[in-house]
């Protein structure tokens, strides 16, 4: 297959490298852009399920650990001056209050660990 041909790609029997239609200098038109938006958009669905998954599996777990002997009721205000954001792929339970649950620290609040 080259990079200029017409019409639709020919597969020979080796794995081609995956990549945007447009990258690899082939004509597409609506219909196939269209297509190719779709599978992303179901890929992005289906990734993003899987991800939901993975949270609900990590919260069972995290609540099934002990909770630290020495640990307070609640979590001390922190030291940092940068104030958190939370980004939009963190998990959907609070973290950082499980993690204090079970270490008796706020892990994120250590002085070298981030920003």
């Amino acid at each position: 297959m080259t990079s200029k041909s017409k019409g639709k790609p020919r597969l020979s029997g080796r794995m081609l490298p995956i990549m945007h239609p447009d990258a690899a200098g082939i004509d597409i038109g609506a219909e196939e852009h269209l297509f190719v938006l779709r599978q992303s958009l179901t890929a992005y669905r289906f990734y993003k399920h899987l991800m939901a998954e993975v949270d609900l599996e990590l919260e069972q777990r995290m609540r099934e650990l002990p909770r630290a002997e020495h640990a307070p009721d609640k979590r001390p205000s922190g030291t940092k001056k940068r104030i958190y954001q939370r980004a939009g792929n963190e998990p959907s339970f609070d973290l950082k209050a499980e993690l204090f649950r079970i270490a008796g620290v706020d892990l994120t609040d250590v002085p070298g660990s981030s920003p």
